[in-house]
Parts: structure tokens; C-alpha cells; sequence
């Protein structure tokens, strides 16, 4: 399951659609507090209701004119050659581009007569929008830049959004003006309920009022069972059967990153440009708040600041050393323990929900020695759901390692996405097998876990690695003679 057909993850910002205004003001007649309503009630109640300008009657606005006024069915606006009005401007401005090709990017992008109608209005009257003041004007204002743009159209400037100045996708409206989604979302900061912090709005209580993204993650109305740990906890998305996965089990699935080109879990693995992690972070890059480099944005202040990786993780004097560390845990009455302290705790060591044994716990309440295996399992699993005949003494191999050491090389990226590869896979485990898998360095310590286990024959690794070194060099000499000089050398060497 890929991000680009799973259902969407339920910790997402409170739908746009919904609204929160005075109705008062929309609709003369109704209460005046404020009330939330959903989108199909605010275009019913948003109508806007005024005189026509031919009958003079006051009825809702069916239609506009160039000239902006109101016109209703019986009388529309008088038929105009407004792609004719939209190409003037155009080819004032020395766009480049003949008659021809700026009708047919007009009518591609403006394929409504009421659109082209909007858009001739708005270049009548103000022209400076295709030259970098688009965000003041309408959304199809900016289809037709951009569509003019993405065909190679001289003095046509991107719009800009007019509070971070970023030139990104303007998809929402402020004060009279397109801008991001982020500039969208700072004015919709309120008071979480639970944690008082002005955040977005992602979901809201019973009750009605606002939650955040961390208290609703942290809120049991909210979790279900995992179907991969089993465990009660908070879950992304579902699956085709309705069952729940949460994020510590969900994996993307596996790709070529379509910026890095390295074969690993990406995002959008479906669509034509898939992103593995490390690409998507370095995508947004900005000053961090506090340090002032520009950096990967690991995290965000309350008041949409930019924090780099870091100034993110807290730093407080521990309860116990009373050194300045980062923040590992916190004692039940909210003190912080550093790293180095809290593994020395006794609250660290809890019971382990599976086994009953009182040890460091993993996650998920699992001791190491229960949430290796079963992490394992996870990542040899194939598509049906299922862990192939071939791969049980893989599995079993494993398996029997050093939990604590499993569990480390299981962090390592390279071992994941070996192990999701052999699940990939048919037939069963050979060396041949494993040679043509990616080589990342995880691929040594398996292949030698499986020889010590018996569930592949011993054979020389320093000799292949050497004969693979030998035909890229050869490779790369030009003359056929050396070439058969070195060869002959290397093999009786």
C-alpha cells in the first residue's frame, strides 16, 4: 500500500471546507453568533444578492460582465471575442509568441466562456497582473500565467506569495489575495484545548472544541489496534479490510527516488516522481529560527518559525547529572533525563507486554527480545501478506541473532530495503540471488549470518570481490592488447 492509493491520514489539518464567521453578516435574519457550517451550506448561505443591472431586480448573481455587474439569465452579458481582449495585452507585453499559439493557450487554459469573460475584465483594468501582481487577482488569473510560463512566455512573472514572498502554488485566499498554505494556515491558528498552544486546528473533541495534531495522537478516543504490532495505538491509515496501521509499523513501499535515483522507500512510490525521505526533507530548506542557518526543516515554533535539525530537540538540565542535554524521557512528575541517565533509571525498565519480562523496553511496550522478531517479520513479509516458504530459514537465521545487535542493523537504511528486496523475490535464497539485490554494506553481514547458519554454502567472498574489482578495470583500459595482458595476469595472479 503506497501513500498515492491509501486512504488519507487522519492527522491532517481541519478541512478547509469547513468555515467559521458570522452568518449574520452573509444573510440578514439569521442568529448573529458565530457558527461553523460545511461547504455545501456556506455556498447557499455566500450568494450574493444584487441589483441587476438590466431588469434592476435583486435577485442572486447568476453572472458577471467585463465590467463587473450583476446580470441574470434573461439578460447575459453581450457576446464578445474575449479571447481576442485577453491576447491584446498579451502581445503588448512581448510574450514571443504569434496569434496562433496564444489563442489555443488561452482557450486550453480558459476553456469557459464566463472564465475568459472574468479574465478580460481583470487585464482591462489592471494589466500588471501577468507581471508579477497575479496573487491580487483571480485563481484562473494564475492558470493562465502559469500555462503561459510552462510555454516559454517572455515578461510573464510568476506570482509570488505576497506575505513569505515564496514563489510556490497560490492555492488560497488572505485578505483580498492568493498565498500558500502556509500563510493560510497562520490565520487559522487557535488554542488547542487541551495543551493551550495556538496551533492548527486537526480535529476537534466531542464537544466541539479544537485539537491538535499531538493531543489527538495522544487521546485513546482516537487509537485503535494495530494489525501489524497488535498494539492500542494511534493509526495513519487503513488498509482495503478497515484495519488500522500505525505509523511506527507503516512503511513506504519501495521506489527509485526520482531525485537521488537510489532504489529505497519513497513517497508517492506510484506516481511518476517517487521521493525517498532524506529527498523530501531536503526539499524544504529554510533560515532556521534560532540558529539562523538555512537547514532541512525538522520542526516548526508555535508561531510557524522554521527550526533545522539541531535546534529542534530540547536541551535542559537533566534532573539527575544536572548537565545540559538533549531530552531522552521525563520522570512522571515532568522532570527531563538525559539519554545517559534515563538508560541507568529504573524507569526504564518496564515489563514487557508479550513476555512478561521486566527489561529496557523497545517500543510498543516489546522488549528487544520480542520486537526483533517480530520487526522481522514485517519486512520479509511479501505482497499477499504472507512470509514465502524460501525465506522461514532466513527468518529463522535471524532470528536467532543478538536481539540488541538485530535491532541495531535493522536502523541501518540499507538493511530494510535488502530485506524488503529478498521479500520481492521467487525461488529460493542463493548467492546468485543475493548478488543481484543492491549491495549496500548490510548485505555482507546477512550473507554471513546466513553462511554461519548453514542456509548457504561457504565460498570465497574476498576472491568475487576481487574478480569484480578486475573486470571494472579492465573494462576501463582502452587497448585490446593490454586489456588481454592484464586479464592473463589477474587470472594466473
Amino acid at each position: 500500500m503506497s501513500r498515492a492509493t491509501a486512504p488519507a491520514p487522519r492527522f491532517m489539518t481541519e478541512p478547509r471546507t469547513v468555515i467559521i464567521e458570522t452568518i449574520a453578516t452573509l444573510e440578514p435574519g439569521l442568529p448573529t453568533e458565530p457558527r461553523r457550517i460545511c461547504d455545501s451550506c456556506a455556498g447557499t448561505v455566500k450568494v450574493r444578492r444584487e441589483p441587476r443591472v438590466v431588469c434592476g431586480k435583486t435577485r442572486a448573481v447568476a453572472m458577471r460582465d467585463r465590467d463587473d455587474r450583476a446580470r441574470c439569465f434573461r439578460h447575459p452579458p453581450e457576446a464578445t471575442d474575449d479571447t481576442a481582449v485577453i491576447c491584446g495585452p498579451l502581445q503588448s507585453h512581448g510574450t514571443a509568441l504569434d496569434d496562433d499559439a496564444l489563442t489555443a493557450i488561452v482557450e486550453r487554459a480558459l476553456p469557459r466562456a464566463f472564465q475568459r469573460r472574468e479574465i478580460a475584465g481583470d487585464l482591462t483594468r489592471r494589466p500588471e497582473l501577468i507581471s508579477g501582481q497575479g496573487a491580487h487577482g483571480s485563481p484562473r488569473m494564475i492558470t493562465l500565467i502559469e500555462a503561459l510560463v510552462e510555454h516559454g512566455a517572455l515578461g510573464i512573472t510568476l506570482p509570488a506569495c505576497p506575505f513569505c514572498e515564496r514563489t510556490i502554488p497560490l492555492r488560497f485566499r488572505r485578505d483580498d489575495a492568493r498565498c500558500c498554505c502556509r500563510c493560510y494556515d497562520k490565520t487559522r491558528l487557535q488554542d488547542c484545548s487541551r495543551c493551550g498552544n495556538g496551533r492548527n486546528v486537526v480535529t476537534r473533541a466531542a464537544d466541539g472544541q479544537p485539537l491538535c495534531g499531538n493531543c489527538m495522537k495522544a487521546d485513546p478516543h482516537f487509537h485503535e489496534v494495530c494489525r501489524s504490532c497488535g498494539q492500542l495505538a494511534f493509526t495513519i491509515l487503513h488498509d482495503d479490510q478497515g484495519q488500522g496501521i500505525c505509523d511506527a509499523c507503516w512503511r513506504p513501499p519501495v521506489a527509485i527516488c526520482s531525485v537521488c535515483g537510489n532504489h529505497k522507500p519513497c513517497h508517492y512510490a506510484n506516481s511518476e516522481a517517487p521521493r525517498c525521505a532524506n529527498c523530501t526533507a531536503r526539499l524544504v530548506r529554510e533560515p532556521c529560527s534560532y540558529c539562523g542557518t538555512t537547514h532541512e526543516v525538522c520542526a516548526r515554533t508555535a508561531d510557524g518559525g522554521a527550526l533545522c535539525p539541531p535546534c529542534s530537540r530540547r536541551r535542559e538540565p537533566c534532573s539527575i547529572c544536572a548537565n545540559l542535554r538533549y531530552v531522552s524521557s521525563r520522570t512522571p512528575d515532568r522532570r527531563p533525563l538525559c539519554g545517559r541517565c534515563f538508560r541507568k533509571s529504573p524507569l526504564s525498565f518496564r515489563e514487557c507486554v508479550e513476555c512478561g519480562d521486566t527489561s529496557r523496553l523497545h517500543h510498543f511496550g516489546l522488549c528487544p527480545k520480542c520486537a526483533a522478531p517480530r520487526q522481522l517479520r514485517s519486512l520479509l513479509t511479501g505482497p499477499d501478506g504472507e512470509v514465502r516458504p524460501e525465506l522461514v530459514p532466513v527468518l529463522t537465521a535471524l532470528a536467532a541473532s543478538n536481539p540488541h545487535s538485530l535491532l541495531i542493523r535493522l536502523r541501518y537504511p540499507g538493511t530494510p530495503l535488502l530485506l524488503r528486496a529478498l521479500a520481492a523475490e521467487s525461488g529460493p535464497v542463493t548467492h546468485e540471488v543475493l548478488d543481484r539485490l543492491p549491495q549496500p554494506r548490510s548485505i555482507r553481514y546477512l550473507r554471513a549470518a546466513l553462511v554461519s547458519t548453514g542456509v548457504l554454502a561457504e565460498r570465497n567472498e574476498l576472491l568475487i570481490r576481487f574478480e569484480e574489482w578486475v573486470n571494472s578495470v579492465v573494462e576501463e583500459v582502452q587497448e585490446p592488447a593490454e586489456r588481454q595482458v592484464i586479464r592473463a595476469f589477474t587470472a594466473w595472479f
